[in-house]
């Protein structure tokens, strides 16, 4: 598997999982939704569009559309970090989060830092999916190790979020 295939795949799976966790738990993300201070409209459309449009970037990013799925999930980052500015501003630094089927607040930076991650993996897949596979090994290995790293690290940061998140369910 390639570098770019590997990161399309991780990025992938983020949103699936992210997708499921509120199909799954429906009525905490649409609590969630109402902490946004969206009206009544804004908030029914987005509790629907945005498993949907996850689900959609997610099987793109898996069926070979790697650069349309990457975008996607690049303009869905951005979408929810606007939110949570939005949200910062009505009530304060903490907002509310259901990314991953855990509603709770948490602190507006720590929600743009993982957005920050999530689309730093989504441009690096731009980055990979718009070059020449077959000459990939004659370049400078930086930028591919360091895309490794980082999705290491989202792959890290993730699974910590979901441990903690089921010991503070078990107490």
């Amino acid at each position: 598997m390639t570098v770019s295939g590997a990161l399309s795949t991780l990025l992938a799976l983020v949103f699936a999982w992210a997708c499921a966790a509120k199909v799954v738990a429906w009525s905490s993300w649409r609590a969630v939704l109402e902490g946004y201070g969206f009206d009544r409209r804004a908030g029914s459309l987005a509790a629907f569009a945005v498993p949907a449009a996850e689900a959609v970037a997610a099987v793109l990013l898996l069926a070979g559309r790697a650069r349309v799925g990457a975008a996607l999930a690049l303009a869905l980052v951005s979408a929810f970090s606007l939110a949570v500015l939005r949200a910062r501003s009505i009530g304060g630094d903490r907002v509310p989060c259901g990314c991953f089927g855990r509603a709770d607040e948490r602190d507006y930076r720590q929600l743009l830092g993982r957005n920050l991650l999530l689309a730093a993996l989504a441009g690096a897949v731009l980055v990979l999916q718009g070059g020449d596979a077959a000459t990939m090994p004659s370049r400078p290995p930086v930028l591919p190790a360091l895309l490794v790293v980082a999705g290491l690290c989202l792959l890290t940061w993730v699974a910590w979020t979901v441990s903690s998140s089921l010991r503070d369910k078990g107490r």
